[in-house]
């Protein structure tokens, strides 16, 4: 089970330069009242690219007197005050320099991948010339945990394992060679070339941090994120999709990506909302967030060079929309907590395709813009849902119709024991909406529940004048309230702690 905080929303930019520009997107969220609770640093937080490393001076401090990471266990505490968890970056690439501490151990403990000639593999990466831990041995697992276990001790709460494929610069192939030899445990398959460990480096080194992390504090759940992965390692970590584009066609991929991570056993993932490379838009932004708001993985991304990209920086009726989009990810997160209760005892995924509701229904196999959240929530374009007694009800495209209709072009499904929840959130309608809009919208929700009632959703499509693409409606609201009780969250938002 992750811990619970990690299922809030997460920001995260290659990089925040210093403490106080973290302190000060901190301070932001709580200001504007948009709920998060993890902030990430990248590798620039380190001293040269050197993993278990702060770079405590940089050119900030001469020119504005801004110190970069000085005193991590400082701003790690102003964060906590704020209700928020800090996520540091690992990488595998260890930087080959004499007098380095971690350089110096491995070589003691003879850690390293070799070449075939036996002399350790030096491969170029951010720090420059690196070498690399053996994680297919038990021993240098142990050691890394070891690293891990020591560099917690700054109030670190989570770890972000990153290029750990692993990825090599200035190679055709992106990564070491084939050739190369690791002396694997006997139940991995012993000694082996680099060819028939690939696949499941990411993983064992993911294995090798929960491990450290648990070391440091075996009642606290520990939260790792990979980049690279194998069957089993959500065991492990939960993994992003990796370094998308900020355009349409990424934000549509992110779903089926989700969708098929799920199905191939990670029930946790996400993309970079907004895309990591290049510049959003608000209108692209605020639908990526609207849709992802309903991930299990939800973190918005950018790389350098790249326009901000938190949720108000693109004008306030995007900020807007993020705020409330965010706020019903909060107010579902009983309903998402279960799930992955579910996925850690039963192995079913927490987003799945719409399939799952009728397994006979071979149209349903087609659909790549709509998923289940559960049996309880029907995230959904061009939507519009009745309720029919007992949890029956259509999905269809078009006009309302009557109660009574049998048109057989409808997808029916029978979900025992749950409330049917219609969620409008993505691709529908091209505008920014305002708040009097969703208020108008909400009004115009004529909404019954119970046994026998119907519910239905005013009709929206793509070229509708109604400007609702990322809410949802008052349905699911009044669902909510009724399930979970009040909508405004008891507690200050960011406060949700991990439970042992």
């Amino acid at each position: 089970m992750p811990p619970k905080w990690s299922l809030g929303y997460h920001q995260c930019r290659w990089s925040y330069e210093s403490a106080e520009k973290v302190k000060e997107i901190a301070r932001t969220f709580r200001d504007k009242g948009i709920p998060c609770d993890v902030i990430w640093m990248d590798i620039d937080y380190m001293d040269g690219f050197r993993c278990f490393t702060f770079d405590k001076v940089s050119v900030l401090r001469l020119v504005i007197g801004w110190e970069h990471f000085s005193d991590p266990e400082s701003m790690v505490n102003d964060l906590h005050a704020r209700g928020f968890k800090a996520i540091w970056m690992l990488d595998p690439g260890i930087k080959k320099e004499d007098g380095y501490f971690v350089y110096e151990s491995g070589s003691e403990n003879n850690v390293w991948i070799k070449k075939a000639d036996g002399e350790p593999f030096v491969g170029e990466v951010w720090p420059g010339p690196c070498v690399f831990p053996d994680f297919t041995q038990q021993s240098t697992r142990l050691w890394w945990a070891n690293l891990v276990k020591d560099f917690i001790s700054n109030g670190v709460d989570g770890i972000w394992n990153d290029m750990n494929e692993p990825a090599v610069f200035k190679t055709v192939t992106k990564t070491m060679p084939v050739s190369n030899i690791h002396r694997g445990d006997p139940e991995l398959g012993g000694c082996q070339n680099h060819f028939h460990y690939h696949n499941v480096y990411g993983m064992l080194m993911a294995r090798s941090t929960q491990e450290g992390m648990k070391m440091a504090n075996s009642n606290k759940r520990p939260f790792v994120l990979t980049r690279a992965g194998f069957i089993g390692s959500q065991r492990y970590a939960a993994t992003w999709t990796g370094d998308n584009l900020s355009n349409w066609e990424h934000l549509h991929m992110s779903l089926s990506m989700v969708l098929q991570l799920g199905l191939s056993g990670q029930p946790y993932s996400g993309p970079d909302i907004g895309g990591f490379a290049g510049n959003a838009t608000p209108k692209l932004f605020g639908r990526w967030m609207g849709l992802a708001s309903f991930f299990p993985f939800c973190r918005g991304h950018s790389e350098k060079r790249t326009a901000d990209h938190e949720p108000w920086s693109f004008g306030v009726e995007c900020e807007e929309i993020c705020r409330l989009a965010l706020l019903r990810r909060y107010r579902l997160l009983p309903h998402i907590y279960t799930l992955f209760y579910l996925a850690h005892t039963k192995g079913t995924p927490v987003t799945t395709p719409v399939f799952f509701a009728d397994s006979t229904d071979a149209k349903l196999r087609n659909v790549e813009n709509s998923f289940l959240l559960g049996p309880l929530l029907i995230c959904a374009r061009f939507v519009q849902l009745i309720i029919r007694g007992k949890g029956r009800f259509g999905y269809f495209d078009g006009s309302i119709p009557k109660p009574s209709s049998t048109d057989p072009s409808f997808a029916n499904w029978d979900i025992q024991n749950s409330m049917v929840m219609a969620c409008l959130i993505c691709d529908i309608v091209p505008e920014i909406c305002d708040k009097m809009t969703v208020r108008r919208e909400e009004e115009r929700c004529r909404i019954m529940l119970g046994g026998s009632s119907m519910a239905s959703a005013s009709s929206i499509n793509s070229k509708s004048s109604t400007p609702l693409p990322w809410l949802l409606n008052t349905l699911t609201l009044a669902a909510l309230a009724s399930r979970f009780g009040p909508t405004t969250p008891k507690k200050p938002l960011g406060s949700f702690t991990a439970n042992p």
